[in-house]
């Protein structure tokens, strides 16, 4: 895995890849059973990735890759549908 193929978590926060239904986005209760399961440091970016992300003040993402390139120069670029929820 290379720098620009991997999403690194920082300050306490900690990543998941989804490995539910590839048709299936999960919920927040799905995205924070797997960041508690199996939160890392870091994940790999492949296309169309779905990771559950907890934040170090708790609250709970799901990020979909929607996009990965790069415009030369080591202007890499990833776009994300993202959806946030606050922590309980």
């Amino acid at each position: 895995m290379t720098f620009a193929n991997q999403i690194i978590g920082g300050h306490g926060s900690v990543v998941s890849l989804w490995a539910g239904p590839a048709d299936t986005l999960p919920d927040f209760q799905q995205c924070a059973d797997t960041v508690t399961a199996a939160g890392a440091g870091e994940q790999e970016l492949v296309k169309d990735v779905v990771l559950c992300v907890q934040t170090s003040e708790g609250n709970i993402a799901r990020l979909k890759l929607i996009e990965r390139g790069s415009s030369g120069a080591g202007r890499d670029h990833r776009n994300f549908d993202a959806v946030i929820w606050q922590g309980s």
